[in-house]
This record gives structure tokens, sequence and C-alpha cells, in this order.
């Protein structure tokens, strides 16, 4: 089947947390991209973007999505799994063969923070 471009009214994508989190390892971290305008069923795609350590990638697991909303959950983040990262939710119009040319993406940082430990002070 053959799929065929259209422009829709613009996408508005709002995402939290936003612009940043910071999480202690070992946390959930979950970040929700929503749309404020446009038509609704959309498309939702999560890209990790770690300049860190120079790795892009795109994220199919953690996500659940509705026709406005979509979650991303990261159930234990860690700096050794390089969760350290920008999170992008790009939205587009998803309708039955039509790819929409119109698309909107919001970023959020998240921090891993390692969790300090207590050490007894020896007498």
């Amino acid at each position: 089947s053959e799929s065929s471009c259209v422009d829709g009214p613009p996408i508005v994508v709002n995402m939290s947390p936003s612009p940043s989190n910071v999480v202690i390892a070992g946390s959930q971290a979950v970040f929700a991209c929503n749309t404020s305008s446009g038509t609704p069923p959309f498309a939702f795609s999560w890209r990790m973007i770690s300049a860190i350590r120079g790795i892009e990638a795109n994220i199919t697991d953690g996500i659940e999505s509705t026709a406005v909303s979509s979650t991303l959950t990261i159930d234990a983040v860690t700096l050794a799994d390089h969760n350290e990262a920008d999170y992008l939710c790009t939205v587009a119009l998803d309708r039955l063969n039509v790819t929409s040319q119109r698309s909107s993406t919001a970023r959020s940082t998240l921090q891993v923070q390692v969790s300090p430990t207590i050490q007894p002070i020896p007498d």
C-alpha cells in the first residue's frame, strides 16, 4: 500500500518533567508527552540522545501511548545503562495510509544522581 503526505494544523507538544529531571540511581523515571492542539490520532516516537557518551537511539521499551498522549517509563535508572541523556518525544498526525509532514518534538533531560553513602564516624 502506498502512503501519501498531508499537512494539518500545528501540533503543540508538552512534555513533563521539563526541562530537566534529576532521579536517584535505582529509582523510576517517567516522562509524559501530551498534545494540546491538533486533531488526533497522533503517532508518538521516542528517542534518547547522550552527547557525553555519543549514543543516539530510538526507544521502543517502556512506552504506553493513547491517541493524544504517550508515557515513557524507565524502571530503574542507572549511569551504567546510559540513562543520563536527553529524551525526545516526537508527535505527528497518524492517519490510515497517510504520513503527516507536520510534527513537533519536545525534549527533557534526565540526570542520574548517585545517592550518598552514610558512613559511621569511628570513635
